[in-house]
């Protein structure tokens, strides 16, 4: 092709030529040919608008992704760390071992946490969480035994509280289910009814994020004395949002929460 004659005009200059090997070296890559350096600016196209001559070089430059196969460069953990770094999915493109590295799957899966599903360390307790963190879906690439940990359970529910009701069959599915409405207060929109009408569980919700109030049950947000408390022990303005329109219709509780404002800020 026309951009392959280009390619080899170039590196007919040898100073271009050895500052390229020189690089190439960086990426711990030893057997270095005519047809690989020729790749490698077919894969890295900056090179040909650049003078490589010129920059600073170090081994984050180029990527190899679509030649790691070509060039058996699946076990080359520079190489390999350098293409999670674009894309952690890339991880599928790596030798078993460095599958096995648990630097090379942290990178990848805290790049993108599905990357999970092409890594040996499923029942790694630490690269699970990250991934988790990063995508909530990677829950379900891991190992059984992480799938029934209560730390695993408790974060993927954090991160994705429309779950709850797949958990509910743990025997201490309350308790789970009340630390991860304090972590996440909106988690409370997914509660059952009891914990929804549960004052203590509605005020930690509200600590965490005042929004959870919407979530309460209606019976609180009926009720005068739950949300004058409420927004005395949060000092947060924003609580009588959402109170029932029953007490904002109400004298009485208008006058309480206006008296309650002037007693938090006195004003």
């Amino acid at each position: 092709t026309q951009l392959e004659k280009r390619i080899i005009k170039i590196l007919e200059n040898e100073s271009y030529k050895n500052k390229l090997i020189e690089i190439l070296k960086l990426y711990d890559i030893r057997d270095i040919t005519d047809e690989l350096l020729i790749d490698t600016i077919m894969m890295n196209p900056s090179c040909l608008f650049r003078d490589i001559t010129k920059v600073k070089i170090d081994n984050t430059m180029l990527d190899f992704t679509n030649c790691i196969k070509k060039y058996d460069l699946s076990d080359n953990k520079i190489v390999i760390l350098n293409s999670i770094s674009r894309n952690g999915n890339n991880l599928k493109f790596a030798s078993q071992r460095l599958k096995s590295n648990k630097d090379v799957v942290m990178k990848a899966v805290s790049t993108c946490g599905k990357a999970l599903q092409y890594s040996n360390l499923k029942n790694n307790k630490d690269i699970v969480m990250k991934a988790i963190l990063n995508d909530p879906e990677s829950y379900y690439m891991a190992s059984v035994a992480l799938k029934n940990d209560l730390d695993i359970i408790k974060l993927f529910l954090v991160k994705s509280p429309d779950k709850l009701l797949e958990f509910d069959y743990l025997d201490n599915y309350t308790k789970v289910v009340k630390s991860v409405i304090k972590e996440n207060g909106l988690a409370l929109k997914y509660a059952s009814k009891d914990l929804r009408t549960n004052k203590n569980v509605v005020v930690s919700a509200c600590k965490n994020n005042i929004k959870a109030l919407q979530y309460a049950d209606i019976s609180l947000l009926k009720n005068d004395s739950f949300i004058i408390n409420l927004s005395k022990k949060l000092r947060n303005d924003q609580v009588i949002y959402y109170a029932h329109d029953s007490l904002l219709n109400s004298k009485d509780f208008v006058i309480k929460m206006e008296q309650e404002e002037k007693d938090r800020t006195g004003i």
